[in-house]
């Protein structure tokens, strides 16, 4: 998906619109844990897991915004 939209109420309960650049899969590769400054840990158990990600365009000038839109999606 390309230039969609996403429209929400924000947080004084007016019509917004969030605009959405892209719209992209992934694949998890690991999670690194450094406990150890000289170790890495890796952990595969999510490898392979499909990852969505959500590009918008920098509109949200508020967290609690933000946080609505994620709601509504």
């Amino acid at each position: 998906m390309q230039n969609g939209y996403l429209d929400f109420f924000d947080r004084h309960d007016k019509p917004s619109r969030l605009r959405i650049e892209r719209i992209q899969m992934e694949q998890d590769t690991a999670r690194s844990f450094h406990d150890d400054p000289k170790l890495t840990f890796l952990d595969f158990n999510r490898a392979g897991m499909p990852l969505l990600e959500i590009v918008t365009m920098p509109e949200v000038t508020h967290p609690l915004d933000g946080r609505l839109a994620v709601k509504e999606l």
